[in-house]
């Protein structure tokens, strides 16, 4: 069949992010031999316009669109982006003739049924949709109903409107049978290159976690499923060579857990010896050792994103993170360890403030960490408010709290801030301290008017950083 996928994300802040999951749906449907285009909005200026020449051009019998976020989860300065799917989805049924619109992405996962019916899509696909797609389109071309499919989202099929049949998700047990996703094949890559941004990889999927705001185990599981290290290696090493001047992401959602797989990635990593600038998101406090420094180090590590979200025991367990003011310390030894041996590695320390019993000396206790402990040259990343998810601890507190009702799909932004905190106050504390701290910054700096020419001009220096706390000029 002729399928046109669309990456419609086109937020460009803090970094402009190439859609991993959008070419990995196209290599996937390539394999199983459907002719398959993907046009990707991030750079089209008009992008109706773009949306209309590629199905004029490509006649697609099935299109499908991935929407990656539902709104940028800040509190003090919130843009949604699901008004925009939705007439995207619009326009491409207009446009097609009426033939299946498909919806996928980030978004869908988080809120199945509700994403797909606002969107108003026909399905949606949720969970792992690598061969969830490939059975949908294979359906479609047996002339069958793709319903049934596993991961397959239909929306509005009950007696009210409101009702949605949400079928169990697909697991793909073994994630090395996921070819790797060749982006710059679908898209040009050099776009995103020239703003700073990486190409990416993903070694494993599914969280043990039980952090009360995330809903990455109900998307991903709560079993860790990972591919072979030496075809991650191998992986990081083909990218590399297509792109050498380009970095490469780890979007892991906890890099270093398990770190028994972590360390042999890296060894397998260190044995190919390509010499890529790598970087990593979701870096747990949990699980450190100065054997994970030295093998980050030679592996060719120059950024990581460390996320403790809180610096006190009692919030941290609160927020059911996982790991207490012990491990916390223990990451600062190790990071620091790093310095002392001369280490470029950059690190940015990420801090979720407000949550749920948060007090005027809990979040007093997280700036005193900052200040005091975390070496100074360090950046910090500070957001107010925890954005509320279904399917997550923090919906039931904030049910029970009153903050919101049970009907509540959660579509619109809402963020559950401590009722112990008033927001004149948090904004001062919150000045007070960068005042002090003048690396401390917050989604309302990177998302400034200033920030995307920072990105370009960072791009023709070419720095390599996955994400731009390693570069120098944003310091």
């Amino acid at each position: 069949m002729r399928v046109l996928i669309i990456a419609t994300n086109r937020e460009r802040a803090p970094v402009p992010v190439a859609p991993i999951g959008a070419c990995n749906i196209a290599t996937v449907l390539d394999a199983a031999g459907h002719d398959v285009q993907l046009v990707d909005l991030m750079w089209a200026r008009k992008p109706h316009k773009a949306i209309e020449k590629a199905i004029e051009a490509h006649k697609p019998e099935v299109i499908g669109l991935s929407i990656r976020n539902m709104d940028n989860t800040s509190w003090m300065n919130n843009i949604w982006y699901l008004d925009d799917a939705r007439d995207y989805v619009r326009l491409a049924r207009q446009a097609g003739g009426g033939v299946p619109v498909l919806v996928g992405g980030p978004a869908v996962a988080v809120a199945p049924g509700p994403v797909v019916a606002y969107v108003e899509a026909d399905h949606g696909i949720w969970g792992d949709g690598e061969r969830s797609v490939v059975e949908y389109v294979a359906a479609l071309a047996a002339g069958a109903d793709p319903s049934a499919v596993l991961g397959v989202v239909t929306p509005n099929v009950g007696e009210l409107q409101g009702q949605h049949r949400v079928n169990e998700q697909y697991r793909v047990e073994e994630l090395g049978s996921i070819p790797n996703h060749r982006m710059w094949e679908w898209l040009d890559f050099r776009h995103y290159l020239r703003h700073s941004g990486p190409l990416q990889i993903q070694s494993r999927r599914g969280c043990a976690f039980k952090c009360t705001y995330c809903n990455y185990p109900s998307i991903e599981g709560a079993t860790y499923r990972q591919k072979p290290p030496d075809q991650v290696a191998d992986e990081i090493a083909f990218m590399h060579a297509e792109f050498p001047e380009a970095a490469i992401e780890f979007v892991d959602n906890t890099f270093n857990v398990p770190l028994k797989y972590c360390i042999s990635v890296l060894d397998a990593i260190i044995a190919r010896d390509c010499g890529a600038a790598l970087g990593t998101n979701g870096f747990n406090p949990r699980a450190t050792s100065i054997e994970l420094m030295q093998k980050m180090e030679q592996a060719g590590f120059t950024q990581v994103l460390i996320t403790p979200e809180v610096a006190n025991d009692t919030m941290l367990e609160r927020m059911g993170k996982g790991f207490t003011m012990k491990h916390l310390r223990q990451a600062v030894e190790h990071r620091r360890w790093l310095l002392e041996q001369g280490s470029k590695m950059e690190w940015m320390w990420v801090f979720l403030l407000g949550g749920p019993g948060e007090t005027k000396e809990t979040m007093r206790e997280t700036f005193a960490f900052i200040h005091d402990e975390i070496p100074a040259d360090d950046m910090i990343f500070v957001q107010v408010g925890l954005r509320v998810y279904p399917n997550t601890p923090l919906q039931m507190e904030a049910i029970e709290l009153g903050a919101i009702t049970a009907d509540d799909d959660l579509l619109s932004s809402f963020h559950f801030v401590s009722p112990e905190l008033e927001p004149l106050w948090i904004y001062e504390e919150l000045m007070d301290n960068i005042r002090r701290r003048p690396n401390i910054t917050t989604l309302k700096d990177v998302m400034s008017p200033f920030f995307p020419f920072y990105l370009r001009l960072s791009g023709a220096l070419r720095f390599k950083a996955p994400v731009t706390s390693a570069q120098p000029g944003l310091k």
